[in-house]
């Protein structure tokens, strides 16, 4: 007997169906969102987190200042700066110690993390200690030597602190990814504040000893602290508007340019130049001589204006201000993206689950009230909810609508198909950005080759390979020979041609698996795995008459050669990575004793190694 089914019955079980599914999707939908909210809210948390470490790397790198005013005192020092020191010193004390209780969980899991915050601590202390020895000693006993001894131990206790952020950061980046550019901005703001601030330390030092041999030091590490600062402002400057779009980074930018590299940064170059004037050590081409000829002052008379290290910090320390407040700003605008995601998120909960709601409300009630006609269009609402909570975005050819309450229905499932969609592009853009700026930190913006940081990386993972395989691996470091002459002669341009020839050279002479980067300068390195001795060194032979076949592009007369060092670690063998490359490069070295444009491989007098 045939079972009779009333058409209300099939509304209703058609409107349930399609309310269950609606149901099932809002609750997808809510739970998606809801987790996201929950991971903006562990982003916001770790930034905090972060922002100690960062609050506490600066509150060490700025105890420098008044120690270095007090320390540069030419009498007792005054209580305003000894005063000025205890409130550094009770301010850095602070940040430690709610540090400590931000990541009082890593503290009691990482005996590791415990250890290194207490060595922290210690070297802060001995660091004091340092200061407050040479500060406790008549005016005229403090020696130039003993002052910079105090600095540098104080520096050692703000790069520890660097360290330790940077590790922490580098965690953090890890966990949440969607923040990893924030994180590294940030270290780059903090970084150029340390860096800034330890080049106001050098010129300190330099204001503090007489003796010329060091001052010759001094202008070196200085130097070199300076192309720091300039590494970390070229990154911040090329980065963290892309990053974050907006005036408010290019304001603050702006600032750190007209306060700090308008001012102080200028302030310490003269300063410095004026010092190495006084005693014979400023080098002709460098910033100082002619910031000094800029003024207007023959760099070989100007000796007057010499500042007493107090008054030159108190100077140089308020430029230093705009790059702190660069940091902050950035933490403010990474705190602000975060959140303004996470209302988004939290705005897209709110509409899924009033949505889910209002359909099925919809759905229900159109059961008790509509006729047959409204069974088809809530099929295809079904389906689509199926469709869009199993992923698929696509816009369906919608079904003709019979009545305003159905296409009110349809428009709603059309709007989170359009949240959802632009949620997957916002995830893909973030993964994009993150993985540009992966490659970007890890490429070698001339030569297009592994840099140094990313050549290490890999030969790790070679050595570990190898180890696994029981293989053999060799390490081959050259150089261009006579590239100064090639710069001099041909100039700059020809030079970075040069540099840019090494890779479509030398990458065809190599094997699958083989890794090419550049080490530094016109130095390269390359890592072959899997190779012996006698295989290493003829395949470091075709590199070598490759790079010297043909002239470089079409510049006349322009041909390049290189000298090579090999060194071979065989299979079994505990060589590390710096042993092999300290190896390659003094075997580098011997090959240009012997005339370069060869190949040295074993460790004889210069005479035997392989002539070309």
């Amino acid at each position: 007997m045939a079972v009779s089914i009333r058409l209300q019955h099939l509304q209703w079980a058609g409107g349930a169906v399609a309310a269950a599914g609606s149901v099932m999707l809002g609750t997808t939908l809510v739970l998606s969102d809801f987790r996201s909210v929950r991971h903006y809210d562990r982003g916001l948390e770790e930034l905090a987190r972060f922002r100690s470490v960062m609050d506490a790397a600066t509150a060490i790198s700025a105890e420098r200042g008044p120690a270095n005013s007090v320390m540069g005192e030419a009498g007792p020092p005054p209580p305003g700066l000894v005063a000025a020191l205890v409130a550094k010193r009770l301010a850095t004390d602070e940040s430690l110690t709610r540090l400590e209780a931000v990541f009082d969980g890593e503290l009691l899991g990482s005996p590791r993390f415990r250890q290194d915050l207490k060595d922290l601590r210690d070297r802060l202390a001995a660091s004091r200690l340092t200061v407050d020895t040479v500060v406790g000693r008549p005016a005229g006993q403090r020696g130039g030597g003993e002052i910079a001894g105090a600095i540098l131990a104080m520096f050692a206790v703000a790069d520890d602190a660097a360290v330790l952020r940077d590790e922490l950061g580098r965690g953090i980046a890890r966990t949440l990814p969607q923040i990893s550019a924030e994180i590294m901005l940030q270290s780059a703001a903090s970084a150029l504040r340390e860096e800034a601030g330890k080049l106001g330390s050098y010129v300190v030092m330099a204001l503090t000893t007489t003796d010329e041999r060091r001052h010759g030091e001094i202008a070196a590490d200085f130097a070199r602290t300076a192309g720091r600062v300039r590494q970390q402002w070229a990154l911040l400057s090329s980065y963290a508007g892309a990053a974050i779009p907006g005036r408010a980074v290019d304001d603050v930018l702006a600032e750190v340019q007209t306060q700090y590299f308008a001012g102080s940064w200028v302030r310490a170059h003269e300063t410095l130049g004026h010092e190495a004037l006084a005693h014979g050590t400023l080098a002709h081409g460098t910033l100082a001589h002619e910031t000094l000829a800029h003024e207007g002052e023959r760099p070989e008379t100007a000796v007057g204006g010499r500042p007493s290290a107090a008054a030159f910090t108190a100077a140089y320390v308020p430029g230093l201000a705009a790059a702190a407040r660069l940091r902050d700003r950035l933490g403010e605008l990474s705190r602000e993206k975060i959140e303004t995601q996470r209302r988004a998120a939290l705005r897209d909960t709110v509409i899924a689950g009033s949505l889910t709601v209002l359909v099925a409300g919809i759905l229900l009630a159109l059961n008790l009230l509509l006729s047959n006609r409204l069974f088809r269009p809530l099929i295809a609402a079904r389906r689509q909810i199926v469709a869009i909570a199993r992923g698929n975005l696509s816009e369906p050819v919608q079904p003709a609508r019979f009545g305003r309450e159905i296409g009110e229905m349809f428009d709603g499932l059309a709007i989170l198909r359009a949240e959802q969609r632009q949620k997957r592009v916002l995830e893909r853009e973030r993964t994009r950005l993150t993985r540009q700026l992966q490659i970007l930190s890890e490429t070698d913006a001339l030569t297009g080759l592994p840099n140094r940081r990313a050549a290490g990386e890999r030969a790790a993972r070679a050595l570990a390979e190898a180890d696994r395989a029981g293989t053999g691996l060799a390490v081959v470091l050259f150089d261009i020979d006579h590239f100064k002459a090639v710069n001099d002669t041909h100039g700059h341009a020809a030079g970075d041609l040069v540099l840019a020839q090494i890779g479509p050279r030398i990458a065809p002479c190599l094997r699958p698996g083989d890794l090419l980067a550049r080490y530094g300068g016109e130095e390269f390195v390359v890592v072959l795995p899997g190779i012996g001795a006698a295989d290493a060194e003829r395949l470091c032979e075709r590199l070598r008459t490759a790079l010297c076949r043909e002239p470089i592009g079409q510049i006349p007369g322009l041909r390049i050669s290189g000298s090579f060092g090999l060194a071979t670690r065989e299979p079994g063998s505990s060589q590390s990575w710096d042993a092999l490359v300290s190896l390659a490069d003094q075997r580098l070295y011997r090959a240009k004793q012997a005339g370069r444009n060869r190949i040295c491989a074993a460790d004889p007098p210069p005479a035997e190694c392989d002539a070309a």
